[in-house]
This record gives structure tokens, C-alpha cells and sequence, in this order.
């Protein structure tokens, strides 16, 4: 039984009882049931008060998960390479460069500005790799996936370093 019901049923039985209003013993009883129908009345409303919070509580949960999706959309859209599928991770291994595995470092965590890396497109076989300075102007600079030699226009490189 609800509360309500329960005020209702207690109603009845001081009706059923007959209580006369003049006994102390009836005024008593009386206040005490009337004092429950108040009683009943607020909690009813404070009962409507907290299922408009939840409402409320929920709704703003619901808007608070939708930003949290916009803002994570927005970081992947500022973090994200456009280029990232195109992109080949290397690593640094004895003067020659190897692909990466996944997961493995990225290129520009190994950028190390007293060692420069060059990239380099092979004409044979079309594929982009990177030297750094000693092996791409040494003499066995060469494809590290077709092993065709690279020969470097040392003409160009001198007017980019003036």
C-alpha cells in the first residue's frame, strides 16, 4: 500500500471507531490522524519533487555524454595526420632504416636535429625512405627494399644549405 493508501485506511478505522472529539483521548487520536494527512500530503509532494530532479539529473547526463562524444570527435579530429594512412613508421637501426612494427615509435620520436633525416623517394620502386645524413651521403646509400642505388645531386643540397 502507498502512503496515501495507508492515511485512507487509518481514516476509516478512527470513522469505524466512532471516536468522540470530546474525549482527550479522541482529540488526541484525531491530531495524530490529521497530523498524518500532512504529513502524507508533503511527502507526496516532496516524493513528485525528487522524480522531477531525476528527470532533470538524467537530462543533464544525457547532455553531458553528448558533449563528452563532440569533444572527443574534436580531439581526434585535431590529433588525427591526414596523412596517417600514407605515413610509413621507420626506426633506426645500424646506419639503415626498417620499417617499424605497430605500436613501434613513430619517425619524429627519433627526429634528433644533430642528425637530420632525409626522405627519399626510389625511382625503381616508388617506395619513401629515410637516411640520415652519414648513410645518405655515403657511398652505399642505396633502397632498403630493391637495393637500386640512389645517386644525390650535391649541387641542390649546396644551394639549400647557403
Amino acid at each position: 500500500m502507498s502512503i496515501t493508501e495507508k492515511l485512507a485506511y487509518i481514516k476509516g478505522l478512527c470513522e469505524g471507531l466512532a471516536l468522540d472529539e470530546s474525549t482527550k483521548e479522541g482529540k488526541i487520536l484525531l491530531a495524530v490522524v490529521d497530523l498524518l494527512g500532512d504529513v502524507t500530503e508533503q511527502v507526496s509532494l516532496n516524493e513528485n519533487d525528487i522524480e522531477q530532479v531525476f528527470d532533470e539529473l538524467d537530462r543533464i547526463y544525457d547532455e553531458i555524454d553528448a558533449i563528452d562524444d563532440d569533444l572527443t570527435d574534436i580531439e581526434i579530429a585535431l590529433t588525427e595526420d591526414d596523412d596517417d594512412e600514407d605515413d610509413e613508421d621507420w626506426d633506426y637501426d645500424d646506419d639503415e632504416w626498417d620499417l617499424l612494427e605497430d605500436g613501434d615509435e613513430d619517425i619524429t620520436d627519433l627526429y634528433d636535429e644533430e642528425n637530420p633525416l632525409y626522405e627519399i623517394t626510389c625511382p625503381k620502386c616508388g617506395e619513401t625512405v629515410c637516411f640520415d645524413e652519414e648513410t645518405l651521403f655515403g657511398p652505399d646509400c642505396a633502397c632498403p627494399n630493391c637495393g637500386t642505388p640512389f645517386e644525390i645531386d650535391y649541387d641542390d643540397e649546396d644551394e639549400d644549405n647557403e
